[in-house]
């Protein structure tokens, strides 16, 4: 067992998933916290109204990014470029991305009764998003120097940026709503303002530390970035709009309250998408430098390997979610119960996801914007579509299988162009085998679950903890040896 575990950590991208693992896990539980004592004891309505707000100005914020976020990481990440370009292009990217946020705030600030007629309809939530709109100049300085850290590897850091930011938002709203006693919109925003404040400096001091911050030199192609960029800018506007469209169908059609029961059904579904997420964060530089080496040999055993980690994850979360998912919702509180199936439903979405991989990064790395575009474009339209089709009769229901189809047609799209354009998969006998017997074990724990009609906590614990050693067994028995000893 020593010998195979020294041979999984062997490989890069293991090895730096794991390390992403860790941060993202702890950085999870630190939001996890966030939410909790914002639904909890800010109460559904205030919460509400803040993530409505919150992905208004989300997507509004792709605006200043002009998929620079893309293109740092593509650019920054090749090996035939200079460290005094890598500066310039940076310090390009950053002054764009900043210009592009004043333009947004003095637009929005101008027309003021236009943004309340047209899109909040409440003078409150239009206030809120007022107060909260210029995090859109730090959230794309944060990024965009997050991305340059990503884009030369330094993992380690990039993971101790996301624990800085989640304590500080923490912090500051433990302060606010414990010590000030103060439950209103003001202790979210004030969070988040200063958690970006205090990550923006950690980050400017890393990125001094690895030499990546300097002026703009004009000899350079600075402009070349941009052609990158914008292709992916439009790509980067669906996926926000895909990761955000929910909420914002919500607010408009629904309440924001209910908003706030689909928000924490979501919060705990996407504990098993976080896998992915950190496997993504090392997986797009190791991508664009294998392409850029026509290294397809290697190309294939890393997408194998994030595919393989991914879904071992996110199905062993996914099912504790459907075995044990009321629990967590009772944590909450009883006014959130009502989102059980919500949160089943958008966690087949984060399950479907892993399976694929990061197929349309790899589609991305290799210049495939456009196509990226299109499928993401056609995913959303779907999403739209069912959310308006569904939202009257089944309500947040409705929204949620809205979402995960888009998921879906996402995915399936993605790995048919991948497999047109390079025909790699990472799925074989083996790896159909692991799949079949995980869901025939998932399948027998909700026969037993389901059978006792109220189970007491000491049968729900039993339950986990023989799931999850079964569960372990079964990828030990058929994936370990044959994935990680003899790879690709």
């Amino acid at each position: 067992m020593i010998y195979y575990l020294k041979t999984i950590f062997s490989d890069e991208l293991i090895y730096k998933t794991f390390t992403s693992l860790f941060g993202s896990v702890l950085s999870y539980l630190l939001s996890f916290i966030f939410v909790y004592i914002s639904a909890r004891y800010l109460g559904p309505l205030i919460y509400g109204d803040f993530i409505f707000v919150f992905s208004v100005v989300n997507i509004l914020s792709i605006f200043q990014n002009l998929g620079l976020n893309h293109g740092i990481v593509l650019m920054l990440s090749k090996k035939n470029i200079s460290d005094i370009e890598k500066r310039s292009l940076l310090s390009y990217s950053i002054i764009v991305s900043t210009l592009m946020s004043i333009l947004i705030l003095f637009f929005f600030f101008s027309a003021k009764e236009l943004v309340n007629n047209l899109i909040f309809k409440n003078l409150e939530l239009t206030r809120i998003f007022f107060y909260f709109l210029p995090t859109i100049i730090l959230n794309g300085l944060v990024e965009k120097y997050s991305n340059a850290l990503r884009a030369i590897r330094k993992i380690k850091n990039q993971v101790i940026l996301n624990i800085i930011i989640s304590i500080s938002r923490l912090l500051s709203l433990v302060i606010i709503v414990f010590v000030f006693f103060n439950t209103t919109h003001f202790a979210l925003i004030f969070s988040y303002y200063f958690a970006y404040f205090i990550g923006l400096i950690f980050l400017i001091i890393q990125l001094i530390k690895f030499g990546l911050i300097g002026k703009i030199i004009s000899r350079f192609d600075n402009n070349s970035i941009l052609r990158i960029s914008i292709p992916l800018f439009f790509s980067g506007l669906v996926s926000t709009l895909m990761h955000n469209i929910d909420s914002i169908m919500i607010g408009l059609f629904l309440d924001t309250t209910d908003l706030s029961i689909y928000k924490i059904s979501l919060q705990i579904a996407a504990f098993s998408s976080f896998i992915l997420v950190a496997t993504n964060s090392i997986f797009a530089p190791l991508s664009s430098m294998y392409l850029s080496e026509k290294n397809y040999i290697k190309l294939k055993s890393i997408y194998k390997n994030a595919t393989i980690i991914s879904t071992i994850f996110n199905f062993y979360l996914f099912s504790i979610i459907l075995l044990f998912g009321s629990n967590l919702l009772n944590f909450f509180g009883d006014f959130y119960s009502n989102g059980y199936v919500i949160m089943v439903i958008i966690s087949v979405g984060f399950l479907i996801d892993s399976l694929v991989g990061p197929a349309g990064a790899i589609n991305i790395s290799a210049g495939y914007g456009k196509i990226d575009f299109i499928i993401c474009l056609l995913a959303l339209i779907v999403d739209f579509t069912l959310n308006i089709l569904l939202i009257n009769d089944f309500g947040l229901i409705g929204v949620a299988i809205g979402t995960t189809v888009g998921i879906l047609i996402q995915n399936i799209f993605h790995f048919l162009f991948l497999q047109y354009k390079i025909g790699i998969h990472p799925y074989d006998k083996k790896f159909i085998s692991y799949l079949l017997s995980s869901v025939i074990l998932l399948s027998f724990s909700k026969f037993i679950l389901d059978f006792f009609y109220d189970p007491q906590f000491s049968l729900i614990i039993i339950l986990f903890f023989s799931f999850s050693i079964l569960y372990f067994f079964l990828v030990s028995l058929t994936l370990f040896k044959n994935y990680f000893y003899h790879k690709s």
